[in-house]
C-alpha cells in the first residue's frame, strides 16, 4: 500500500492547466490522502474518481482522508497527485509526470 496525496492548485497562482511548471507547495494546497496499491496509473485514476463531487461530497467517502477543515472542489486539470517522491499533474486526458524535487 502506498499513501497518495491530492494537491489542489490554489486560485490566484500561476495559470491553471497542463503547463510544465514544477510542483511546489506554495502554489498548491494539500487536501486529501488515500491509501493505494502498486499500479500507478490505476491508483491515479482511483484518486481522481474518489475526489469528485458527483453523487456526494468526496470528503464523505470513508476511503478518503480529508486534510483541510472546509469543503473542497473536485480534483481537476492542473491539480497534482503525489506518491513516494513522484508527482503527477492531472491533464485533460490522463496524467503527466512533473518535477517535485524537495516535496515530501
Amino acid at each position: 500500500m502506498a499513501t497518495m496525496t491530492v494537491w489542489h492548485k490554489k486560485l490566484g497562482g500561476p495559470a491553471w492547466g497542463e503547463d510544465d511548471t514544477p510542483f511546489n507547495k506554495e502554489n498548491f494546497e494539500l487536501v486529501a490522502a488515500l491509501e493505494q496499491g502498486d499500479d500507478l496509473y490505476e491508483d491515479l485514476d482511483f484518486c481522481f474518481r474518489k475526489t469528485q463531487n458527483i453523487d456526494h461530497p468526496w470528503w464523505d467517502d470513508p476511503e478518503v482522508k480529508m486534510l483541510v477543515d472546509r469543503e473542497c472542489r473536485s480534483t481537476s486539470v492542473g491539480d497534482v497527485i503525489y506518491r513516494a517522491g513522484e508527482a503527477w499533474r492531472c491533464c485533460s486526458v490522463g496524467w503527466k509526470p512533473v518535477d517535485a524535487e524537495g516535496v515530501s
